[in-house]
């Protein structure tokens, strides 16, 4: 008899009579009784019984398709979530990317301007402003990188002890 799958175990109704010991059907009938979700009804069966076992078997067969159902939609849900998850570490390491593209003209930018001839005054103070917050950006573009070569396990953090008062 081949495996059933974990979620199943196909009821089964066996309507018996009753054998000598050491004949076949009763070593079939051991056979069987080693098996889950087997019942035996000893012949003649009253009809309310028999009704009432075959209830009980259709019973147990359609509580099986709902936990088998279960376990697919489950499944399915995983591999989404897996699939959502790969799909979102992919779209920040190509956002990080791009929003650390126009970073270096930014610095140049900034460079240039710092030697104009102009309000030399005037440039150094808007320099300064212009370099904290592109550091900033710098900054938050670079964590956003690490976040994401850590979540595609493409770094690993290694914790160690440190002296603060260093």
């Amino acid at each position: 008899i081949p495996p059933e799958p974990p979620w199943s175990a196909i009821p089964i109704i066996v309507l018996t009579r009753s054998f000598g010991r050491g004949s076949r059907h009763s070593r079939q009938l051991r056979r069987l009784e080693a098996r889950d979700n087997v019942s035996f009804l000893q012949r003649p069966v009253p009809k309310v019984t028999l009704i009432s076992a075959l209830r009980a078997a259709i019973a147990s067969r359609r509580r099986q398709y709902v936990i088998r159902d279960f376990l697919e939609e489950r499944k399915r849900s995983e591999e989404a979530l897996i699939d959502a998850d790969r799909r979102k570490d992919e779209f920040l390491a190509i956002l990080a990317h791009e929003l650390r593209n126009p970073l270096a003209p930014i610095v140049s930018s900034i460079e240039a301007l710092s030697l104009s001839a102009h309000d030399p005054a005037l440039v150094r103070a808007a320099c300064g402003v212009l370099e904290r917050q592109v550091s900033h950006v710098v900054r938050l573009v670079d964590d956003l990188l690490d976040v994401s070569r850590i979540t595609r396990n493409m770094i690993t953090l290694q914790s160690q002890r440190i002296d603060v008062a260093d």
